[in-house]
């Protein structure tokens, strides 16, 4: 069975032959994903919210959850987005000067910060999946009826 360590070796390996033209269009779809990710993630949080509102004292509870979990990401997407911003500009500036030598490290440190972030938003969507599904709206709630 192939672990996440494993395939990122792969990765890494893979990525000695790869070139900074390479890692620069990499770096935007991963600049891409991240802003994917907060519109997805906003929208999942308003659908949690919705259901949270008309529950009891249950409901806030997973609403402090939700809340500290979202500045918690909030937080987390501005820096990578940011690290993603300059990392792309340092490709930039290594193509011009012929270099590759620290892009390669930091190229490879950022794909591990974007696996590990991706698979912590796959963790949280499907906690707010099974949250949804366990806790189904009901109809009748006021939100619903303004439809």
């Amino acid at each position: 069975m192939t672990t996440k360590f494993h395939k990122m070796v792969l990765k890494e390996k893979h990525m000695l032959k790869t070139n900074l033209e390479t890692w620069y269009f990499e770096t935007e779809d991963w600049i891409n994903d991240c802003d994917f990710y907060k519109e997805e993630l906003q929208f999942l949080k308003e659908i949690v919210q919705n259901k949270i509102q008309n529950t009891t004292t249950e409901g806030q509870e997973h609403k402090e959850i939700y809340r500290h979990i979202e500045k918690m990401l909030v937080r987390l997407f501005d820096e990578i987005t940011k690290a993603l911003k300059d990392h792309k500009k340092q490709l930039a500036d290594a193509m011009t000067r012929k270099g590759n030598a620290d892009s390669k490290v930091y190229h490879a440190e950022m794909g591990q910060k974007m696996a590990v972030l991706k698979s912590g938003i796959t963790d949280l969507k499907r906690s707010i999946f099974k949250y949804v599904v366990d806790n189904p709206v009901d109809t009748q709630d006021a939100a619903f009826e303004e439809m």
